[in-house]
C-alpha cells in the first residue's frame, strides 16, 4: 500500500493505491517526474496490453496518456501491472482529504489578541512537555519592514522563542539564541501567518532537539493541509534545552529581557480575534 500527494486543481489531494512497485513523491511546491503505466495496445478480448513510462507532473500520474478523463476525483483509477506478462487492469483507488493544520492540532492550550503581554510560557507551565510547543500567529505588515519588530517573544535574554521582522527578513530564534533568518520575498501591506514547532534537546550537549518552521503569504495556514505547504526551515539537531525561561511573554511587541536583547513593536498590524497568537503544549507536528 502507498500513499501518494497529488496536487489537484488549487487542492492536494491524498492518493491511497497499490502500485506494484510505481512511487511518486510529489507535493503542492515540488512537480517531480513520476514513473506511470501507459497502455500499449488493445487485445481483442479487450486485455490491456501495457509499457512503463514517465509523466513530467502528480497530476497525469494516474491517467492514461493521451487517454480518456478516468482521473478524477469522483472516479479516480490506475493502471497496474498484473504480473503477467505486460498485462494491466484498471484498478480504483481511495482518496482521502489529507487533515489541515488546525484538525491535526485540536484546542489550543493559550490564545490571545495582540499586542499583549503575559507570563512567559515557562511560568505558565506550556512549554515544558517532552512532545515541543508549536506556536501560531498571523498578521499584516505595515509599510516599515526596515525597523526592528517583534511578532512575539517568550522567555528571557538567556532563554528564548521569538520572531523578529527587521531589515526586510524574519529572523526566528529558538531556545539559546538566532537559528534562520528568512530573507527576500517579504512585502509591505501584506498578510502572514506563522506555524512554529520547537523541542528542546534532551539534554546538554545531546543536540536532538528540533524544530520546523512555515510561513504563509496571504494564507493563513490553520486552514491548510501540512503536506500541502513546505517548512522554511526544518532542523533536527538543536541544542537548546529550553524554549523560554521565566519572564514575560509579548505578542507584537518586546516582551521584558527579550532573547538576544531583541526590541521594537509590530508596526503592521493584528486583526480583532483573541486568537491571533495561539499555542499548543506537550504537541509534535
Amino acid at each position: 500500500m502507498r500513499v501518494i500527494n497529488v496536487l489537484v486543481g488549487l487542492s492536494l489531494i491524498c492518493l491511497v493505491f497499490n502500485v506494484f512497485g510505481q512511487t511518486c513523491d510529489c507535493n503542492s511546491v515540488t512537480s517531480t517526474v513520476c514513473p506511470t503505466i501507459q497502455v500499449a495496445s488493445v487485445d481483442g478480448d479487450g486485455t490491456l496490453r501495457c509499457v512503463s513510462g514517465t509523466v513530467p507532473s502528480c497530476e497525469s500520474f494516474f491517467c492514461e496518456l493521451n487517454g480518456p478523463a478516468i482521473c478524477t476525483i469522483s472516479n479516480p483509477e490506475t493502471l497496474v501491472f498484473t504480473g503477467v506478462e505486460d498485462i494491466c487492469i484498471r484498478q480504483a483507488v481511495q482518496v482521502v482529504i489529507p487533515a489541515d493544520f488546525t484538525t491535526l492540532l485540536g484546542p489550543n492550550n493559550f490564545q490571545t489578541g495582540a499586542p499583549s503581554q503575559h507570563p512567559s510560557l515557562s511560568n505558565q507551565g506550556l512549554n515544558d512537555g517532552v512532545s515541543g510547543t508549536v506556536y501560531y500567529i498571523r498578521f499584516t505588515t505595515g509599510t516599515d519592514l526596515t525597523t526592528s519588530q517583534i511578532l512575539f517573544e517568550d522567555g528571557n535574554a538567556r532563554s528564548g522563542t521569538a520572531v523578529q521582522l527587521v531589515g526586510g527578513n524574519f529572523n526566528l530564534y529558538v531556545g539559546d539564541g538566532l537559528k534562520e533568518t528568512i530573507s527576500g520575498g517579504i512585502f509591505p501591506n501584506t498578510f502572514y501567518s506563522m506555524i512554529l514547532f520547537a523541542r528542546p534537546a534532551t539534554a546538554a550537549g545531546a543536540n536532538d532537539g528540533e524544530y520546523t518552521f512555515w510561513i504563509g503569504e496571504n494564507i493563513d495556514l490553520l486552514g491548510v493541509s501540512l503536506a500541502d505547504v513546505s517548512p522554511v526551515a526544518d532542523v533536527s539537531t538543536l541544542s537548546a534545552t529550553s524554549l523560554g525561561g521565566n519572564s514575560q511573554l509579548g505578542v507584537g511587541r518586546a516582551a521584558a529581557n527579550a532573547i538576544n536583547n531583541i526590541a521594537g513593536d509590530f508596526l503592521g498590524t493584528f486583526d480583532a480575534g483573541n486568537d491571533v497568537f495561539q499555542v499548543w503544549s506537550d504537541t509534535a507536528l
